[in-house]
Parts: structure tokens; C-alpha cells; sequence
């Protein structure tokens, strides 16, 4: 299914594709590796999880425009991630709970094979790009605590497997904030949003915090035009709760319902304008959006979009000139 629609000046676009969401999904649960040292990756075709081999096609149709896109903004976030050079790299969980990865040899060119960076996660992981332009993927271990590797240098060798403790029920979230700390988000045992953040760019991380709450989705990230991070989640209640920085990398606000009926974990993206803009599945199945009317500020009301989805994602950047968002959904049944 594919939709074109014009709200003022700007378009946007829906695609959905086939069964699965691009770069989502699913595989089994295994513990986590031991922490070691940096990985020797073996060039195979991994066992990987249905799907991974369509979407991936997918993404090299789409991959000259996602290059173009990541490279004017650093705070690409998801199972893609933009090296500094301008290549992207998509990360998935194999069939043996280890991740796996492959990427563009050139910017906008062909990939590679795929190659595996070993550990066995129980989540789809995520991606965050570090002040000075090493990715850094973070995924739930199987004692429940919140793991993550990195690039030694940027677009190099892969460290290890390491813990940050926490015991944490969803996929993290990961958000870039103004200062170049990354920060990840999770919903913990108790179905609060608890974070987690470099204390200084690319360095030592904190402890865990509780934002308190009750969430029934993984948190999603976003970044408003001044650098405030937003995160977003479906509540108890079946709407659609947020919270924000009241500043860039300062304290956060409370939670507050943006309403609606959602049955999916929601998916957030950022207008060429600096509006954000938030998509779940309505308890019609339908797609339905809400957005800020102007950069930062209030939020619209919910409106359908139509069709009939099973799940969907929306890449966690604009997409450069062409001021698109672009959501990739999956359909079981469409109009």
C-alpha cells in the first residue's frame, strides 16, 4: 500500500510492505555472551529471522535517500545506523539470538554479506550514533539487563559484549542528546520507563533512573528541533502518554496523555520543519497520526490515515530536501 497525502506545505508518504515492518524482527530468547574482547566477524548468511532477507532488499532500493538523509542528522536511531562516513549498517537478531550486521561498502553503494557480532539477545536491538560517529547497539540479555557494543573508532572493529545492568521487559530506545550523550529508555519490571545515559560524550553511563509511569509498549525516542528529548508510549489506559525534557539534557517534565486508542508501540519521526510526528495502529486497525503544530509545541488531535496494519516503523530522521517522513507498515489485510 502506498499513500500520498499534503497537509500545508509539506507531503508525506506511507508505504507498507509485505508481512514484516522494515529492519523488524523476531527471533528467540537466549542469555547474553560473557564480555571479551573485540570480535572476529565471519562473513556468512546468517540464520536469520524470516523476513530480514526481504527487508533488507528493501532497504537497498530506499538507501540512496536514507544515505543523503543520515548524514544531515546525527541522531538516526533504530536497527539502522549511519556511520560517519555516510554508510549505512542494519543490525538484526539472528536465529541463534546473536546480532548480526551488514552495511554498504561505499556511501549509497553496494553491501556487504552479512557478519555476526556474536552475544544472544532477547530483543530486536537498536542503534545510537556517538559524538565523534561510532554506532553503538544496545538489546535485552537473557538475564534481562540492558547490553551493549560499540566501534572501537569510527566504522572500525566492534568491541565486545557488555552489561549496564537493569532488568528491563521491552526493546530499548535510544535518543541523542544536544551535548552528544546518548541516553537509552526502557520499560522496566514494574512497567515504568527507567533511562540510563552517558555521563559525558561517549563515556561512562550512569545508573538506572525511574520516569515513573505505566507503559504497555516500548518507549520510543524523538528529538525536538532544540534538542529536547520526547519519549513516547502507549499507557494502561490504551492512549498515547509523553514526556519531555523541559530543556536540552535537562530534567523532565511529567507524564501527560496525548489520548487516542492505540494498540501498537507507537513510532515517532521528525518533519523537515522540526515538527514531530507520532503513528500507531487505532484499535481499527487503521494507521493514525497526531503531530506538533508548530516545532516543540502543542500536539493535534488524532487523525486516521486509514488501511489495516499489523505493525509499522517510521525511520527516526527526515528524509533531507525531499521533507517526506516515510512509514513503513505491514499489512496483513489493505485497502
Amino acid at each position: 500500500m502506498q499513500v500520498d497525502w499534503s497537509r500545508g506545505s509539506r507531503a508525506l508518504r506511507v508505504v507498507a510492505i509485505g508481512v514484516l515492518s522494515l529492519f523488524v524482527v523476531s527471533g528467540c530468547s537466549l542469555g547474553p555472551m560473557d564480555s571479551g574482547e573485540e570480535l572476529d566477524a565471519q562473513e556468512q548468511t546468517p540464520d536469520v529471522t524470516e523476513g530480514v532477507a526481504q527487508e533488507a532488499d528493501t532497504t537497498r532500493t530506499q538507501d540512496a535517500r536514507l544515505t543523503a538523509s543520515c548524514l544531515s542528522n546525527s541522531a538516526v536511531t533504530g536497527p539502522v545506523g549511519c556511520n560517519l562516513d555516510g554508510r549505512l549498517e542494519v543490525f538484526a537478531r539472528g536465529g541463534n539470538g546473536a546480532l548480526w550486521h551488514t552495511w554498504q561498502v561505499s556511501p549509497g553503494g553496494g553491501w556487504s554479506g552479512w557478519h555476526s557480532l556474536g552475544g544472544s539477545i532477547t530483543s530486536n536491538p537498536t542503534v545510537g550514533r556517538n559524538h565523534d560517529g561510532r554506532l553503538e547497539v544496545f538489546a535485552r540479555g537473557g538475564d534481562g539487563a540492558l547490553w551493549h557494543t560499540w566501534q572501537v573508532s569510527p566504522g572500525g572493529g566492534w568491541s565486545g559484549w557488555h552489561s549496564l545492568g537493569g532488568y528491563i521487559t521491552a526493546k530499548p530506545a535510544v535518543g541523542l542528546n544536544h551535548d552528544g550523550r546518548l541516553e537509552v529508555f526502557a520499560r522496566g519490571g514494574d512497567g515504568a520507563l527507567w533511562h540510563t545515559w552517558q555521563t559525558s560524550p561517549g563515556g561512562a553511563w550512569s545508573g538506572w533512573s525511574s520516569r515513573g509511569g505505566y507503559i504497555t509498549s516500548d518507549p520510543v525516542a524523538g528529538r525536538n528541533h532544540d534538542g529536547r528529548l520526547e519519549v513516547f508510549a502507549r499507557g494502561g489506559d490504551g492512549a498515547l502518554w509523553h514526556t519531555w525534557q523541559t530543556s536540552p539534557g535537562g530534567a523532565w517534565s511529567g507524564w501527560h496523555s496525548l489520548g487516542g486508542n492505540i494498540t501498537s508501540t507507537p513510532a515517532v519521526g521528525l518533519n523537515h520543519d522540526g515538527r514531530l510526528e507520532v503513528f500507531a495502529r487505532g484499535g481499527d486497525g487503521a494507521l493514525w497520526h497526531t503531530w506538533q503544530t508548530s516545532p516543540g509545541g502543542a500536539w493535534s488531535g488524532w487523525h486516521s490515515l486509514g488501511g489495516y496494519i499489523t505493525g509499522l516503523r517510521v525511520p527516526a530522521h527526515d528524509n533531507g530536501s525531499e521533507g517526506h517522513l516515510e512509514d513503513l507498515a505491514s499489512n496483513a489485510l489493505h485497502r
